[in-house]
C-alpha cells in the first residue's frame, strides 16, 4: 500500500497541508481528512452540461474515487450501486449517458461526445482468473472530456465576461450636467 494513503480511509493524505486538514476539521468538524474536489463551474452549470441529477450524483461518487490526477478511478459497478443507493441498470444508464452525451459536441466544446471515459480493464495473460472465471476487472474512468468541457466552458464565460467590460467602456459618459438651451 503507498505510504502516503491513509490506512482506514484510503484516501491520500499527501493531498492535504497541515494547515488544509486543520481548516477542513474547523469547517466541517470532521477528523477524517476525506474530501472531493470539484470544481464550481461543474456545480453551477450543471443545466447547461445538461447533465441529469443521478448522473451529476454518479459523476460525484466517480470523482470521490479519484485521488490522483495520473491514476485513474475504477470502482467496480457493484460499489457505485451501493454508494448512489441505484440497482445496476440505473447506474449502468447514467454511466452511458455520461459517456454519450453531445452536449459538448453542439456546444462546440470537442469534437467528440461525452464527459468521461471508459476503459476496461483486464487481468493480465497468464494470471490466475478469478474464482467466478472472467478475466475482466472494473472499468477504468477517465474524465479528460469533462476537463476539457469544463476548460472551453470556462474560457466561454471569460469572453463574455470581457464583453460586457469592453462594452460599458466604451459607452460615451452621460454628462452629469443639465443640457443649456439659447
Amino acid at each position: 500500500m503507498d505510504k502516503d494513503v491513509a490506512v482506514d480511509s484510503g484516501i491520500p493524505q499527501s493531498t492535504l497541508t497541515p494547515k488544509g486538514a486543520e481548516a477542513y476539521r474547523n469547517k466541517w468538524g470532521l477528523k477524517q481528512n476525506s474530501f472531493t474536489q470539484v470544481p464550481s463551474l461543474l456545480l453551477e452549470y450543471r443545466d447547461r452540461l445538461q447533465i441529469k441529477d443521478q448522473e451529476m450524483f454518479l459523476l460525484l461518487v466517480l470523482l470521490n474515487h479519484w485521488w490522483h490526477r495520473d491514476r485513474l478511478p475504477f470502482p467496480s459497478i457493484k460499489r457505485l450501486c451501493k454508494l448512489t443507493g441505484k440497482v445496476e441498470r440505473t447506474v449502468q444508464r447514467n454511466l452511458k449517458s455520461l459517456i454519450e452525451n453531445d452536449t459538448p459536441v453542439r456546444a462546440g466544446w470537442s469534437k467528440e461526445p461525452g464527459y468521461i471515459s471508459v476503459t476496461p480493464r483486464f487481468i493480465p495473460r497468464g494470471s490466475k482468473k478469478p474464482v467466478n472465471g472472467h478475466s475482466q476487472l472494473s472499468n477504468e474512468y477517465c474524465f479528460d472530456k469533462l476537463i476539457y468541457a469544463l476548460r472551453s466552458l470556462e474560457w466561454e464565460i471569460t469572453q463574455k465576461v470581457d464583453e460586457v467590460k469592453e462594452e460599458s467602456q466604451t459607452r460615451a459618459p452621460v454628462s452629469a450636467g443639465k443640457a443649456t438651451t439659447s
